[in-house]
Formats: C-alpha cells, sequence, structure tokens
C-alpha cells in the first residue's frame, strides 16, 4: 500500500507540471504573431508612400540624365560638328543643354566663305535650307534648340527678325532681363529691319556675352551678318535693338 500510494503522488506531480508546461506553452502562443510553415513574409515591414519614393529617385535620374546629355555632346557628333542624335524633350535643364549646344559649336568655321560646308549644312537642315547656302544665324538659334531636345520650342525660321517676334526686351522700352538661351536682334536701318540674331550667354549691365553665326569673330570689326563662322563676342548692350524669352 505504502507503495501504491508513493507511484500515486508521483503520478499526480507529473500531470500537474505536464498542465504547467502546456499553460505556459499556451501563453507564448498567445503573446506572439507566429508566422505559419511555409510563410516567411514579415508582419511589420513600413514602406514609404509612394510620392516620397519617386522623389527620392528625382536627383539620381536628374545625374544620369545630365551625364548621358554629356556623353552625347562628346560623341554625338562627327570631326565637323554633324550633329547624328538628338536627345528627349524636356524643360529640366532646357537653358544649360541649349548652352552646351552653342560653346560646342564656337569656332567652328564654313568650308569656303560661302556660307558653306559640313556644319553649315548641318545647321541650314534645320530649317529646311541645307545646301542652299542662304544666311544661317537664325538657322543656328534653330539648330540649338533641336540638338538640345526643345523642337516644339521657338520658331522653325530663318529669319532673325521672327526669332524676336513680339519682344520680351527692347532697347528703347526695358523689359524682362534676357536670360542664357534666348534669342536677341541687332536692327540694321539699311534693311529697315532686324537682319542679325544670336544667343544670350551671359547679361550685363553694359556687355552682353554672345554665341552666334554666320558672323565675323570680333563684336566691332568684320562683317556681322555674313562672317565665317560660329563666334563668342562680347557686345554692348546698345547694339542691341531687342530680345525674346522663348523658354519660359
Amino acid at each position: 500500500m505504502g507503495s501504491l500510494a508513493v507511484d500515486l503522488r508521483q503520478s499526480r506531480q507529473d500531470h500537474d507540471g505536464h498542465q504547467e508546461q502546456l499553460g505556459e506553452s499556451r501563453q507564448m502562443d498567445e503573446g506572439m504573431h507566429l508566422v505559419p510553415e511555409g510563410d516567411a513574409r514579415p508582419r511589420d515591414v513600413h514602406f514609404l508612400p509612394l510620392p516620397v519614393f519617386l522623389q527620392s529617385l528625382a536627383r539620381p535620374i536628374e545625374m544620369i540624365r545630365n551625364a548621358l546629355f554629356a556623353l552625347f555632346l562628346l560623341f554625338g557628333s562627327n570631326s565637323h560638328g554633324q550633329i547624328i542624335v538628338g536627345v528627349e524633350e524636356t524643360s529640366v535643364g532646357a537653358r544649360d543643354r541649349v548652352l552646351a549646344v552653342a560653346r560646342a559649336s564656337i569656332g567652328k568655321t564654313e568650308k569656303t566663305g560661302n556660307n558653306d560646308g559640313v556644319f553649315v549644312d548641318s545647321v541650314l537642315a534645320s530649317v529646311g535650307l541645307e545646301g542652299t547656302g542662304a544666311p544661317y544665324c537664325a538657322a543656328f538659334m534653330r539648330y540649338c534648340y533641336d540638338v538640345a531636345g526643345l523642337r516644339l520650342v521657338g520658331p522653325r525660321s530663318a529669319l532673325a527678325a521672327v526669332w524676336v517676334s513680339n519682344p520680351s526686351w527692347t532697347l528703347a522700352r526695358g523689359g524682362s532681363m534676357p536670360l542664357p538661351g534666348d534669342a536677341w536682334g541687332i536692327y540694321f536701318p539699311s534693311k529697315g529691319r532686324v537682319a542679325h540674331t544670336g544667343m544670350v550667354e551671359q547679361w550685363g549691365d553694359k556687355v552682353v556675352t554672345t554665341i552666334e553665326a554666320n558672323t565675323s569673330p570680333s563684336a566691332t570689326t568684320g562683317d556681322q551678318r555674313n562672317g565665317d563662322g560660329c563666334w563668342r563676342k562680347k557686345r554692348l548692350k546698345n547694339q542691341l535693338f531687342s530680345a525674346r524669352n522663348w523658354m519660359n
């Protein structure tokens, strides 16, 4: 009997201990978010809101775009300056891209001094006048805008006066200060109209740095509207008749 009583007490203790373990296990189960077997998805993952995520990509995308455009300017033209391909049309960095094209053209000249050669023909092609030997100062503006991806900005015209139509600034009345990449015009009394145009590189209080084509290297000597190539000049502001902002 004594042995039987000891066995019963031992069995009861084992049973109570087992129940206690089950209770602890149940409490642990209730306090945990168990992942079902085969489902490895975490339960508490936080994602960035979509607008914030897209905004975080803007800067890297812009850096990549600028790098690609720089490579294009280096390798996208042949030794004569003829553009082979263009870039996408976008307003981001438009002025910088237009100026980059114009600056890359500085020093390019005509083949024989008769509005000819590969560079000049590439410029005139932008207004449908390739191979004609036509004046190309206005066509140069169109060419720069096209290569910079601004095919729908500004007139597609070889007439200088058209590039400063409805001017945003005039020498007589003033107006909005012209910005880099804007067009300006010089009035020739003998023609009775604006007969030469070019691009603003930097606008100063008295002096304007320009990039212009179909002109001579000097701003005071040589033929100003029928020169031999594309040049950077420093012109007195009072030489300019008007200017037009086509980009904004």
